[in-house]
């Protein structure tokens, strides 16, 4: 747990830090030391890059998708063998076997992927960078990059892409959602979402959503039978559980984003990008209370193309308050209850961060 922590409290600081250092103010003497300030700024953006890549490249056995990705690893390189995953990800893990046949490795360079395209994007995105940084490790997504390494690699290609959309570049956006999807089939859901965010909203198209969305939690069976025939999910198969399952985490938060974009929504949709995540924002609410009774591993895998969009979501509607007091008082609110959530979701076990040990620590033994 220390490690995690002090991992959040150093990257998240430093980036804030970095993002307050303006190279063009004047210093004392009245002269701009402009060249030392970026470089202090680099430095600082570095090591808040840096310092999570690190805990998640030198991870060992953690993430409960560790051992099987391991095994997948291994007869990939042994055997050439065909396995489920994506061309585009197996095309990655023969390239880098090329340098080393060790799955660490693998990991390794899954999670420079996932962190510097997420880093980049909220750099180039967010209103607050820092608070956004600190929502991607409080919210949880960092670390369940650990286990869904697949699934993480095209969340962040269209976490990048969403420079694209806001800029109605629409060749770009789809051409990076169809990259992903060659590291993760899920990420062909953003090709239906894309056209829907940036629509200004009416009521009737939500009925129309949410019908649909009642439509298939009522024909669950069937639809399952189509998706794996079509999809080849067939690796799957013996760990779906026909179940009602709910995400009460998933369903509070998005209810409670939703609301925030709607009591701020004149001010959310006047450019693009706030229309873009108010929309996206309202698509997630709907699909977790219409689909809940779908199966929870189907419908996680999806949302989390949506739910991820919360860290920009956030900062945007606490920028949205003209009053600065209350901008202060919802960031405090925010950063203690997410940071309770941090600890708690890391302290469950269910995605095995605990202890955490490092490849060095295995090799030290």
């Amino acid at each position: 747990m220390p490690v995690y922590l002090s991992m959040v409290i150093i990257s998240t600081l430093t980036l804030y830090w970095a993002d307050r250092l303006n190279p063009y103010i004047a210093d004392n003497n009245g002269s701009a030391n402009t060249s030392k300030i970026k470089f202090t700024r680099l430095v600082l953006y570095c090591l808040a890059f840096t310092i999570p890549l690190m805990v998640s490249a030198l991870r060992y056995n953690i993430g409960f998708d560790w051992e099987s990705y391991t095994r997948l690893f291994r007869l990939i390189n042994s055997y050439g063998m065909e396995t489920y995953m994506e061309f585009g990800f197996e095309a990655l893990v023969r390239f880098v076997f090329i340098f080393s046949p060790s799955p660490q490795y693998i990991f390794a360079v899954s999670g420079f992927i996932v962190i510097l395209l997420i880093f980049l994007a909220i750099k180039q995105n967010s209103v607050y960078p820092a608070l956004s940084y600190f929502l991607f490790f409080a919210l949880g997504h960092y670390f369940l990059s650990f286990g869904l390494v697949r699934n993480y690699i095209a969340v962040a290609i269209c976490v990048w892409a969403y420079r694209y959309i806001k800029r109605d570049n629409m060749f770009m956006y789809v051409l990076f959602v169809l990259i992903a999807s060659a590291f993760h089939r899920t990420a062909l859901i953003m090709l239906l979402v894309c056209f829907i965010v940036r629509l200004r909203i009416k009521f009737s198209y939500y009925v129309i959503i949410i019908a649909a969305g009642v439509t298939i939690a009522i024909l669950q069976d069937p639809l399952f039978e189509i998706v794996f025939s079509i999809a080849h999910f067939e690796a799957y198969r013996d760990t779906v559980y026909m179940e009602f399952h709910v995400s009460y985490f998933n369903l509070i938060m998005s209810l409670a984003v939703s609301a925030g974009c709607l009591a701020y929504y004149k001010q959310m949709t006047e450019d693009r990008g706030g229309l873009i995540l108010a929309n996206t924002a309202f698509i997630a609410l709907i699909m977790y209370i219409t689909m809940s009774g779908w199966t929870g591993w189907m419908l996680a895998r999806i949302a989390i193309f949506l739910n991820i969009m919360q860290i920009f979501t956030i900062p945007k509607i606490i920028s949205c308050e003209r009053r600065p007091d209350i901008r202060v008082f919802y960031t405090v609110c925010i950063i203690i209850a997410f940071s309770v959530f941090c600890i708690i979701f890391i302290e469950s076990g269910g995605d095995h961060l605990l202890p955490y040990q490092s490849i060095i620590n295995v090799y030290w033994r």
